[in-house]
């Protein structure tokens, strides 16, 4: 993993460069416009007796404060504008590497859309969503095939008014036929948060396979069947693929748990359009 994002920093060498600059102008304007305010201030008020300056005449000098406040603050959104959207443009064609890197090594023809998700109504479905406080949203949207299996991954998050809930990707595979009864499996944490996705006794073929993934893939979160869909859920990060400067340049550990959220995504939907593509005895 490290030695893929070391190749990708390479690559990224001249746009990561441009951005240090960026932010090197930025902090050298912001910091001249505080002590330009600053200075002309303090020539200002040593230059006067204020002691018995009525409130009127004491008014342009409380603008003058205001302002030594107010234009740093102004000048920091255009100033910030092109750090952030250089910032922007390094994150984007970074994820877009690394997703497909790790797309290419399944038999997957998926495309990658960055700003949509998968429909809110289908985590109604299975339980995530709620009219009740709790809201989701997502990105990363992949669509396409899987093994030759219709699927659909996206990146989603879900909160009530308080705290996270879910953080992590969300798969939905439609199998080629209807393999069992309805199944729901979780991890306790889990299915604390989600009073909706209870642990089930699961004991049909699928089922005990679903158990025996339960036990040996630790990002797992929840795994379930609707029909002949299946929806798999694997743990990961408030921002994901979201690098500030210093993270991408020095520290990479969270591009490397990224990573590892998306490859076990992959490798289950890799176990599902494998394991339950022959179909024995369906019940429906």
């Amino acid at each position: 993993m490290n030695e893929l994002i070391a190749s990708f920093q390479k690559d990224l060498g001249p746009d990561l460069k441009r951005l240090e600059r960026l932010g090197r102008y930025y902090k050298m304007c912001f910091l001249l416009t505080i002590l330009m305010g600053t200075l002309i201030a303090s020539i200002k008020i040593s230059n006067t007796r204020m002691a018995h300056m009525s409130l009127e005449e004491l008014l342009p000098y409380f603008l003058l404060g205001y302002a030594i406040i107010a234009i740093p603050l102004f000048l920091q959104s255009p100033l910030n504008f092109l750090p952030d959207k250089y910032l922007t443009e390094i994150n984007l064609g970074l994820k877009r590497k690394i997703i497909y890197h790790e797309i290419e090594k399944y038999k997957a023809n998926l495309a990658l859309h960055t700003d949509s998700s998968l429909p809110d109504e289908l985590l109604f479905d299975i339980g995530l969503l709620s009219d009740t406080f709790r809201f989701g949203f997502g990105d990363n949207y992949l669509l396409g095939t899987f093994n030759g299996l219709k699927t659909e991954i996206s990146q989603f998050h879900v909160r009530n008014l308080f705290y996270s809930l879910f953080n992590g990707f969300v798969a939905e595979i439609h199998l080629p036929g209807t393999i069992g009864p309805d199944e729901t499996l979780t991890r306790p944490s889990f299915s604390e948060k989600f009073k909706s996705l209870p642990d089930t006794e699961a004991n049909s073929r699928m089922g005990l396979i679903l158990q025996e993934w339960m036990k040996t893939e630790e990002l797992l979160m929840f795994v379930a069947l609707r029909g002949r869909t299946l929806y798999i859920g694997v743990k990961g990060e408030r921002k994901m693929f979201e690098s500030t400067y210093s993270r991408l340049v020095k520290d990479s550990s969270s591009l490397v748990s990224d990573i590892a959220s998306l490859s076990a995504i992959l490798h289950l939907l890799d176990k599902a359009s494998t394991e339950f593509h022959i179909i024995e005895n369906p019940t429906r």
